[in-house]
């Protein structure tokens, strides 16, 4: 039996600082946007969630991310504590 497997793509993540390698720093109040491509091979749909914590936070929280043309998505969340 051959298994099929697909290909997952997220590219060109913004906002992104030296590679990934430090946090983008927004203040109390503002709201932070993530736009990324996504893609696959073939033609089924694609959802996705963004995951995102405060640095003491042991859980995670999660907004969905909107497709917005092409293979470009977006989603976006408040700041509410440092």
């Amino acid at each position: 039996m051959v298994k099929k497997t697909t290909r997952l793509v997220i590219d060109k993540v913004s906002p992104e600082i030296d590679c990934g390698r430090f946090p983008v720093k927004r203040f109390i109040g503002d709201t932070v946007v993530i736009e990324a491509d996504i893609f696959a091979d073939g033609h089924g749909s694609l959802c996705a969630t963004l995951l995102y914590r405060y640095e003491h936070d042991s859980d995670w929280s999660e907004v969905p991310i909107k497709f917005l043309v092409n293979d470009r998505w977006r989603a976006s969340f408040k700041v509410t504590k440092i």
